[in-house]
Parts: structure tokens; sequence; C-alpha cells
């Protein structure tokens, strides 16, 4: 490698590290483990972000994430609208997901319902 090669591969390094934690932070806001993340690498079309959260009463976790290589080439404004949209989805998912457990309890609830009247009216 050429100084000049070395110059700039360090330029787009240190480029693609500072546009990762950039991503990492606005995905910090869908998914927290995100916030602890300062290790960058590309692996088959995702970057791995890894980093570790340490406890104030010792000991700490390690989290590894993904996202997709492609986010690396969004614009602010594009990033902000994807992470949002993730975090349209999860909701909508969690609200599907609620009320189908409300329908299930109910459901459940009626069953038993039915099963004392017919056991007391006897």
């Amino acid at each position: 490698m050429k100084k000049e090669e070395l110059k700039q591969f360090l330029e787009l390094y240190n480029k693609f590290e500072d546009k990762c934690s950039d991503i990492c932070h606005e995905l910090s806001n869908y998914d927290d483990d995100f916030i602890y993340v300062d290790n960058f690498s590309i692996e088959e079309g995702s970057v791995r972000c890894e980093g570790d959260e340490y406890w104030s009463y010792g000991g700490h976790e390690h989290h590894t994430e993904y996202f997709d290589i492609e986010l690396l080439a969004y614009s602010d404004d594009e990033l902000k609208e994807y992470v949002s949209n993730l975090i349209l989805e999860e909701s909508k998912k969690k609200a599907k997901e609620l009320a189908e457990k409300e329908k299930y309890e109910k459901e459940q609830e009626l069953k038993e319902l039915k099963r004392l009247k017919e056991k007391y009216e006897k």
C-alpha cells in the first residue's frame, strides 16, 4: 500500500466509523442495545456493531447488533424516516399481539362463565 492509499484508507475508515456511530445513535431510538456499540465491521452485506454495557454494581453485558450496509448511503432524513418506520411497524405488531391476547382471554372467560353457569343451574 502506498502512502497516499493509506491516507485515503484512513480517511474513509474514519468516515465509516463516524457514519456507523451516527446510524447507531439513530437506531437506539428503536433498540436500546445500539447505545452501547462502538466497534464496527462489515459482514456479508451488514455492518456488525459490538460494544459493552458496564453496570455500576459490577459486571457487564456484551452487545452485538447488525444493520443493513445500505444505511451507510442514507441521508440523515432518510435514516430518520427509516427508523420511524421501524418504530411504527413495531407499534403495530405490539398492538395486534395485545388485541389477540385480549380476544383469547375474553374467549377463555366466556368458556369459564358458560361452564360455571351449566354447573350451577342444575
